[in-house]
């Protein structure tokens, strides 16, 4: 939120200026933490040894990919790309993508989330978009289901 408030004066990341939207933006970033505490906590445990039940995260991880699969399922089918009712991604678009797509290092597959999958690729050819250690850019052509 101070990020994109700061350094995005369009409001195109946080818009301001439309409070259903925000309601939304902050639904999902509510959902990113719960993405935090599942996906990233079993990378964490199976990066660095951190005491977590392994178990349990990678279960919560997998509820959540679920929803959020089914989410952008239906989106797709209205015509819509981002994870909120915006036609651009958000800063909710943000806060989800680097614990899904470093999911795999902490044992949870995407394989089972063909929205997620296509969404990750969005997101990957967003403008700008930068990779990272374990990211890697979107291949060319049309996006794969």
């Amino acid at each position: 939120v101070y990020l994109a408030s700061k350094y995005d004066p369009s409001g195109t990341w946080y818009p301001r200026d439309n409070p259903a939207l925000l309601g939304d933006i902050s639904q999902w970033l509510a959902f990113a933490d719960g993405i935090t505490s599942t996906a990233s906590a079993a990378r964490l445990h199976d990066a660095l040894f951190y005491d977590f039940d392994i178990d349990a995260a990678r279960a919560g991880a997998h509820r959540l990919f679920r929803v959020l699969d089914e989410h952008l399922w239906f989106g797709e089918q209205q015509g819509r790309n981002w994870i909120c009712s915006a036609s651009h991604p958000t800063i909710a678009d943000i806060a989800c993508f680097p614990y899904i797509i470093l999911s795999e290092e902490g044992g949870v597959p995407r394989q089972d989330y063909p929205a997620i999958r296509r969404w990750c690729d969005r997101v990957k050819r967003i403008k700008g978009f930068t990779v990272m250690s374990g990211v890697f850019p979107a291949g060319p052509g049309k996006i794969a289901a």
